[in-house]
């Protein structure tokens, strides 16, 4: 466990456990291996969990999409690249910041709205925090998510509607100087 503890204020329970139990793996490292996240699962977290692949060619891979991830949004994406899955201009940009959580290993805190795939709005939840793999650098990141509400409103698309708020979250390295509400849908 680290000492530092980023800003919670706004989050669900769901990213405060999140946290929590990614924090509980660090061991004194900046980041938790990838292997031992994946080996200390929280069964109560773990049907919202993530996993991206940074890539040194600039592509980011799910490396592992949960249930309800895959409820949410109609498919599983794990193996796939965000830059399949989104248009390559909305994954560039979308992934600006996370990318930033990998080189300056930090994390990073988001809502949004997304349309579903029952077609409806969703408030959703993100958090992502890096994971370190063998050659000790941080170039997986695991997230969750969480829905926070589904209304009766009609989504205008599939995917991503609106990024209401992004903040990055020091873990004990420091964080970007960049704005991590750089993103935006047009």
């Amino acid at each position: 466990m680290s000492d530092a503890s980023p800003d919670r204020s706004g989050w669900s329970a769901v990213a405060s456990q999140f946290y929590d139990h990614w924090d509980s793996l660090r061991d004194n490292a900046p980041a938790p291996a990838s292997e031992v996240f994946l080996d200390n699962p929280n069964v109560a977290l773990q049907p919202f969990v993530f996993i991206l692949e940074m890539t040194e060619r600039n592509k980011t891979h799910f490396r592992l999409m949960a249930t309800e991830l895959v409820k949410i949004w109609g498919a599983d994406f794990t193996g796939r690249a965000v830059e399949e899955v989104f248009s390559p201009d909305v994954a560039a940009r979308y992934l600006a910041s996370p990318r930033q959580c990998v080189t300056t290993v930090c994390g990073l805190w988001e809502k949004g709205l997304f349309g579903n795939i029952s077609g409806r709005e969703v408030k959703l939840e993100l958090i992502y925090l890096p994971l370190t793999v063998s050659a000790g650098k941080p170039n997986r990141l695991a997230g969750v998510l969480a829905e926070t509400e589904t209304t009766t409103k009609t989504a205008v698309r599939r995917g991503i509607i609106a990024i209401e708020g992004r903040r990055w979250l020091d873990i004990g390295q420091g964080i970007p100087n960049q704005d991590p509400n750089i993103f935006s849908v047009g």
